[in-house]
């Protein structure tokens, strides 16, 4: 194959997270939210993602720099600038969760809308009658509203006006920037998707962001892009806080997997450890560029104390969830049951 061949991508964004497989996102779930994970990949009940402005933002810069032709095929750009704020956000998520609830193939909705109102009102913290809280959501949520409802029927995410441009000056920071704009000037090897490669007997899918390879040194550098809050802080508020370092662990077996496509004969190349390069959400701090080593992948993977803290590894999760799966026991980690409900305090 030609080494600077298309890249074959055989399947959509869509299709890859319609696979019934464990990513490093679940793995992380797994271990942050047993009960949350327990609901959604268990039981497989339906899930209505909330505004959360942090996630929506990130997404949003990941597709303008590596899929940028995609936006259609995944957003509704709302006519709102920005989404209602506060208890009404509340009151208009809580309507249109329960409007989806009730809603029936060909998009009606099988409920009074007056009932579907009584219980968004009961949800949302309201203190003020129903009506002055009707009141306000059809002054400022109205709108956003009805559009959550068309975006349902398209299987498409509403985002705001906001949004987006928050979302193109991040962009634009980091292509502009002196240090990582390289990184980000082109989209080739980017959104590689992975399937079927096994982690200690689980089998495992991932997308990773970027894989930049260099011909000359037979090197294949993985690249994750983070949109944070505060990148400055990225080690102890995302790597340790979040569990990134399960994501750089799984992230480096699937490249290793050399199941990805990348149009060349990789089988020789030496697959460097993956590098986190972090945007600031508020465009005020320069991108910056954190490089783990292969001792920080061994950790990730044995699991390792930080300040007195002891975070498990990729190989206990992965153990604790066959076990969960094997027996069918979710509500108690597999070391707790050994131990007979018993923990140590002093070492979480």
């Amino acid at each position: 194959m030609s080494i600077t061949g298309e890249i074959k991508k055989e399947k959509s964004t869509k299709e890859y997270f319609e696979l019934e497989l464990i990513s490093a996102s679940d793995l992380r779930l797994f271990n942050i939210d047993r009960k949350k994970f327990h609901k959604e990949k268990i039981l497989k009940e339906p899930r209505i993602e909330e505004y959360n402005r942090a996630i929506i933002i990130g997404s949003l810069t990941h597709l303008m720099v590596f899929e940028p032709h995609e936006f259609d095929n995944r957003y509704m750009m709302s006519i709102c600038q920005e989404p209602p704020t506060g208890l009404v956000l509340a009151f208009t998520e809580a309507l249109y969760r329960h409007s989806c609830a009730n809603m029936r193939e060909d998009g009606a909705i099988n409920a009074e809308f007056k009932d579907l109102v009584q219980l968004a009102y009961q949800e949302s913290g309201f203190k003020i009658t129903l009506e002055a809280a009707l009141k306000k959501f059809k002054e400022t949520g109205q709108e956003y509203y009805d559009q959550l409802l068309q975006a349902k029927q398209k299987n498409l995410s509403v985002v705001c006006i906001d949004d987006v441009n928050i979302a193109s000056k991040i962009t634009e920071t980091l292509k502009s920037d002196r240090f990582v704009g390289h990184y980000f000037n082109n989209i080739d090897y980017c959104e590689l998707k992975v399937e079927g490669f096994e982690v200690d007997g689980l089998e495992m899918k991932s997308m990773i962001d970027k894989i930049i390879p260099n011909h000359e040194e037979k090197t294949l550098q993985p690249i994750d892009l983070k949109v944070v809050y505060d990148n400055q802080q990225f080690f102890r508020e995302y790597f340790l806080k979040k569990q990134a370092y399960i994501q750089a662990y799984i992230y480096d077996q699937a490249v290793k997997s050399r199941k990805i496509d990348l149009g060349f004969d990789y089988s020789e190349y030496k697959i460097l450890p993956i590098k986190f390069i972090c945007a600031d959400s508020g465009c005020f701090f320069s991108p910056l560029i954190y490089s783990l080593s292969e001792k920080d992948l061994e950790n990730a993977y044995l699991g390792f104390k930080e300040n007195g803290r002891e975070y498990l590894g990729v190989k206990d999760l992965i153990y604790d969830m066959i076990w969960a799966k094997k027996s069918n026991i979710w509500n108690i980690s597999k070391r707790d049951w050994e131990n007979k409900g018993i923990k140590d305090l002093t070492v979480y």
